[in-house]
C-alpha cells in the first residue's frame, strides 16, 4: 500500500483561491485513490483549519524559523563552511 505526504505553506482549506483549488484537488485524488489512512500533511507556518479530520488520516503543524535563524544560517552555510 502506498503512503502520501504533503508537505506545504497552505492548507487547502476553506477553498478560497487558485492555489488552494490545486492542492485540495491533489488531496482529493491522492484520499480517493489510496484512502484517507494513508494520505498525511505536514503544515509549515500556517493555521490548521479545525475540520483537518475529513480530508487527512494525520496533520501535523511545524513553526516557520524566524529570520534571524534564517540569516544565521545562510552565513554560516555559505560563507564560513562553505557546503551550499
Amino acid at each position: 500500500m502506498k503512503r502520501v505526504l504533503f508537505i506545504s505553506t497552505l492548507f487547502p482549506y476553506p477553498i478560497d483561491n487558485g492555489k488552494k483549488v490545486v492542492i485540495a484537488g491533489l488531496v482529493k485524488y491522492f484520499t480517493e485513490k489510496y484512502g484517507k489512512s494513508n494520505v498525511d500533511y505536514i503544515l509549515i507556518g500556517d493555521e490548521l483549519s479545525t475540520n483537518n479530520g475529513l480530508y487527512f488520516n494525520n496533520c501535523f503543524k511545524i513553526e516557520k524559523t524566524n529570520f534571524i535563524k534564517k540569516i544565521r544560517n545562510v552565513i554560516w552555510n555559505s560563507l564560513i563552511v562553505k557546503n551550499k
